[in-house]
């Protein structure tokens, strides 16, 4: 009588922590925004000018900035699903899918979308081990509005732009409310579905190990499948430089003095995946045409390089 006594006084307390872990993991994870929980890889960029005030935020400094090595197509920087580098004010680097206008602005500190104000969620790292990671927000550098503030928002180019809902900015993914299409997203979507396809065909010659997997990375754990989406990302980076490396090589080789001729502002969006511009403007009053026109006439210009982020 003394044993099963004694296991019940071990084994009752073990189940019933284990529930609450499990019960703690599952609540954090379905609070976490579907986008942060359970990321899917992207490489898109936006501009973002934010005026409080008046005065424009200067997202190239160091409060805003992040460090890499420079010249480098380094995976690591997926890591965080949003970031600015280089020293450039403005270039928004997005490198998760369907980031929207307010998780942006709470990652820099500005808290429209509610939850933790310094936490954006827990990603799920390893399911099989009940492995999750806090997601931090960045910094608290936006600077924050007054009672009497409110928001206008406008996007478009210099020679034509529109006011938009602050409300859309902030619920909406980026390439949604934009309305342009992250050509890397679309190739990620295209090789998932080609992974589906495999895994779909019945092939009644070959018998598949469910315990091992079947070798096709249909039974990859999260972290398998974040890493090959960070080489997918890498790959597409190396081949932007390679084909723009090729053109320079080719123009040389027909004639050393003739030099390969700027890319127009349609090339560059193309190379950098620029999904749009944002303006933000953070005062009691709507902003002035000439006020908004004088922001769109000062878009940073666009590099002809993408790699490094």
């Amino acid at each position: 009588m003394t044993k099963p006594k004694f296991l019940k006084f071990i084994v009752f307390p073990v189940a019933f922590l284990i529930t609450v872990l499990l019960v703690g993991f599952s609540v954090l994870y379905f609070l976490t925004p579907s986008n942060f929980s359970s990321p899917k890889l992207d490489h898109s960029h936006f501009r973002l000018q934010y005026i409080f005030q008046g005065e424009a935020e200067n997202f190239g400094s160091p409060r805003y900035q992040v460090d890499y090595v420079k010249d480098v197509c380094s995976s690591g920087l997926t890591e965080s699903p949003i970031h600015f580098h280089d020293d450039k004010d403005q270039i928004v680097h997005l490198h998760w899918q369907k980031v929207s206008g307010g998780q942006i602005l709470k990652f820099y500190g500005l808290n429209k979308i509610g939850g933790i104000d310094n936490l954006m969620g827990w990603k799920l790292d390893d399911l099989w081990k009940g492995k999750l990671t806090a997601i931090p927000i960045h910094s608290k550098s936006l600077p924050q509005p007054r009672s009497q503030d409110k928001f206008w928002i406008y996007t478009g180019e210099k020679d034509k732009f529109e006011k938009r809902d602050f409300n859309d900015f902030i619920n909406k993914d980026i390439e949604s409310f934009l309305g342009t299409n992250s050509k890397i997203r679309t190739q990620f979507e295209e090789v998932e579905r080609e992974e589906k396809n495999k895994k779909q065909t019945f092939n009644p010659f070959i018998i598949p190990v469910l315990a091992h997997g079947d070798g096709d990375g249909h039974d990859d754990t999260p972290e398998q499948i974040q890493e090959k989406n960070k080489k997918l990302a890498e790959a597409e980076k190396q081949k932007t430089e390679s084909r723009n490396n090729f053109e320079d090589i080719i123009l040389q080789k027909q004639d050393p003095n003739l030099q390969k001729p700027e890319p127009s502002e349609e090339e560059l969006k193309d190379i950098n995946n620029l999904l749009g511009n944002v303006i933000i403007f953070v005062q009691p009053d709507e902003p002035t045409t000439e006020q908004v026109q004088n922001r769109f006439n000062k878009l940073e210009p666009l590099s002809k390089s993408v790699c490094g982020g």
